[in-house]
């Protein structure tokens, strides 16, 4: 299963994207904690998960990303 895909929920009929970043031991059973990291000015959520090091947190204490664009 790779680290990153998009996601896509539906918000008032308009499709939203995200970035979903799931750590090295997921497995589909898991019930983990979820942080959301919303970004401001206009980025993208594949820009500000390269950017930041939130990637290391969610390995470490096994969380998984989502950056909603």
């Amino acid at each position: 299963m790779p680290k990153c895909t998009t996601g896509y929920i539906n918000v008032n009929g308009k499709k939203r994207e995200s970035v979903i970043y799931l750590p090295e031991n997921y497995k589909r059973s898991s019930n983990l904690p979820l942080l959301f990291f919303f970004h401001g000015a206009g980025g993208y959520g594949w820009n500000i998960a390269q950017l930041t090091n939130f990637r290391n947190i969610a390995e470490k204490d096994n969380v998984v990303l989502v950056y909603p664009q």
